[in-house]
């Protein structure tokens, strides 16, 4: 409830509205008396983003069916070099789960990039077309291989080519996290 460069607007107002509390020149838009005057609703919201986080669990839900499906490639390929079809079996399942995870985590990514205002626009778009992508690639390829083990090398240039844009969309979407 401070406010740092006694502009009239709290340092907590001017955290949301992404301006710099410690300087006077940079604030919301608006004025300080409305700031006052939504506090019951800015309460009302923060219980809300306590209870759903503005990343919308996006996060929680995206790194498994990532490292699920990475693993099950890992083993897929592996288990077809070595002729294990145990290895073979368990990355079938990886896969399976991996790709099963995206019906939760694609929903919580536009829910995430909507609540964060970030618009379908540079690395938020590039994001989401590899994640459209990726999501594609891993749901044609788990269906291709649920028949049987394939040998077939169109099957494995789509399973790598689904895990390098898994890989693309994690980068993309790392980048609208942390930065370049």
């Amino acid at each position: 409830k401070l406010d740092s460069d006694q502009d009239g607007w709290s340092n907590e107002s001017e955290i949301k509205a992404d301006t710099f509390p410690g300087n006077r020149d940079d604030f919301p838009a608006g004025s300080p008396d409305s700031d006052k005057a939504d506090a019951g609703v800015t309460a009302e919201a923060s219980l809300v983003d306590q209870l759903i986080p503005k990343h919308s669990f996006h996060p929680v839900m995206i790194h498994f069916p990532i490292a699920l499906f990475l693993f099950g490639t890992g083993l897929e390929i592996w288990g077809w070099r070595k002729r294990d079809s145990e290895m073979r079996r368990a990355g079938w399942w990886a896969l399976l789960f991996g790709t099963l995870m995206t019906l939760v985590a694609v929903p919580t990514g536009i829910a995430a990039l909507l609540r964060n205002g970030y618009g379908w626009q540079g690395p938020a778009l590039i994001h989401a077309i590899f994640a459209v992508s990726a999501t594609t690639l891993m749901i044609l390829t788990t269906l291709w291989r649920r028949k049987s083990e394939l040998e077939s090398k169109s099957y494995f240039a789509l399973l790598v080519l689904a895990a390098l844009a898994v890989g693309a969309a994690g980068h993309f979407g790392g980048q609208l996290v942390y930065g370049n």
